[in-house]
């Protein structure tokens, strides 16, 4: 099999060429999309994927094209797994081991304390309600999916979007639980 190379792509993939680069089938891009393990934007009916971000996922360093036309991947031992799944991993640990205060979940609710802690866009964590269908309270306003699919011991919906960038940052709070 003959090495894919990321300069192939345009800045904004779409889901076919994720699975091409990504060597997977087009379902399980999509799946993944849904999931939140792939950051994307539905747009016009269909899903667009900034390639920064998947380069982002894998830590990939793209070299020089005199040096090296083929992109070299750095993994670190701290990202040997994509943002998204280091700190599901991580919060869902925290939360159901109760090590998470009270003011902190509250906190991990809060818009402007994870954009300030987290770099994030969306608050970490959503608090359930019962209430409402669990798929309406993952969607943000304009009716795209910001967090998993399944909630935390029925009580927090936990965001799906996390990107490279904030790895640094989502370290630093993580290490305040060890």
């Amino acid at each position: 099999m003959g090495k894919i190379k990321a300069e192939k792509y345009s800045d904004i993939m779409t889901p076919e060429e994720v699975a091409e680069f990504l060597r997977c089938s087009q379902n399980k891009v999509y799946k993944m999309l849904e999931d939140g393990e792939i950051p994307g934007l539905k747009i016009a009916g269909g899903w667009r994927i900034l390639k920064s971000n998947l380069l982002d996922m894998f830590q990939v360093n793209v070299e020089n094209e005199k040096e090296s036309p083929v992109p070299s991947v750095n993994v670190q031992p701290s990202t040997k797994i994509a943002i998204g799944a280091y700190a599901k991993e991580r919060i869902i640990n925290l939360l159901l081991k109760g090590k998470i205060s009270p003011q902190e979940l509250k906190n991990l609710a809060e818009y402007d304390y994870c954009k300030n802690t987290f770099k994030a866009n969306f608050p970490v964590i959503k608090f359930v309600d019962n209430s409402i269908e669990l798929a309406a309270q993952r969607k943000d306003s304009n009716g795209y999916s910001r967090y998993y699919k399944d909630a935390i011991a029925g009580k927090y919906l936990l965001s799906s979007q996390w990107y490279g960038y904030q790895r640094k940052a989502f370290d630093c709070w993580f290490a305040r639980y060890q």
